[in-house]
């Protein structure tokens, strides 16, 4: 089970270092996992919400779990286009989520604004990529420039 990966999402809230060791039991290298969560309607076992970003604690046992038990995150989540939102305007997770090693980073649009969302994307691929983390080098990732790609074609579709 080398390639597989659990979703955040699908463990209801769980507590993220809960989740690391959760995953390493089940035999799962790799999971996903966004800056701060819990709480909601995906919820429904009242965990308690966490923020990596205020909780500084929190961080370093996540990072200390994953090297213990052998879990990465694969995915970085929780990146959402909205309409009145910038997506840039959390920078600051996606600063984590480099911190936490991740290579490659989700983002989901819930904006009508078609046009809209595809320069939010664009900018997200491009600040992603000044980030590089683990051991890509800085720089654009087959990720970024698939992104990038998907956005020209959708913006010569249109």
């Amino acid at each position: 089970m080398d390639d597989l990966g659990i979703e955040y999402q699908t463990v209801l809230g769980f507590p993220p270092v809960d989740f690391v060791h959760l995953a390493a039991d089940l035999g799962c290298r790799y999971i996903s996992m966004k800056a701060r969560g819990g709480g909601g309607p995906y919820n429904p076992f009242d965990h308690p919400p966490f923020s990596f970003l205020d909780d500084l604690s929190l961080r370093r046992r996540m990072i200390a779990a994953m090297s213990q038990r052998g879990v990465s995150i694969s995915l970085g989540e929780g990146f959402v286009v909205q309409p009145g939102t910038d997506l840039l305007d959390d920078r600051a997770s996606l600063d984590l989520m480099s911190e936490f090693g991740v290579t490659r980073a989700n983002a989901v649009t819930m904006d009508p604004d078609l046009n809209r969302s595809f320069d939010q994307f664009a900018a997200f691929a491009e600040a992603a990529a000044q980030r590089g983390s683990g051991e890509r080098p800085t720089g654009t990732t087959p990720a970024t420039v698939a992104v990038l790609a998907t956005v020209s074609a959708a913006r010569a579709a249109s």
